[in-house]
């Protein structure tokens, strides 16, 4: 993977992207979860898919990490593929449609 650069900082959280193979996917510290920071993530993350206009990928480590997973089944994150990493383990890839239009 490639460098995670901060594209949205708050008291609540921090989004990074970090571009693969063409690919954005994005990262997310969360220092404190409440409705408040559920729906300002969900406006970062749609600022976010207008901008790049592409679909952003989200890797799940742990499979064994519900908290994780839900926090990415409530963004609209799908299951995008499974990977063995170098380490021997699997690896999900998750992936959030990108629906806006380009503008021409």
């Amino acid at each position: 993977m490639g460098k995670k650069i901060p594209v949205i900082k708050s008291d609540r959280y921090i989004l990074y992207i970090e571009n693969y193979c063409d690919s954005l996917f994005i990262h997310c510290d969360v220092f404190k979860w409440n409705i408040r920071t559920r729906k300002s993530l969900e406006v970062a993350l749609n600022k976010l898919l207008e901008f790049y206009q592409k679909d952003l990928y989200a890797l799940h480590e742990n499979t064994q990490d519900n908290k994780h997973k839900k926090f990415l089944e409530i963004f609209g994150f799908k299951l995008y593929s499974e990977e063995i990493g170098l380490d021997g383990l699997v690896h999900q890839v998750w992936r959030v449609k990108n629906k806006t239009k380009e503008i021409k």
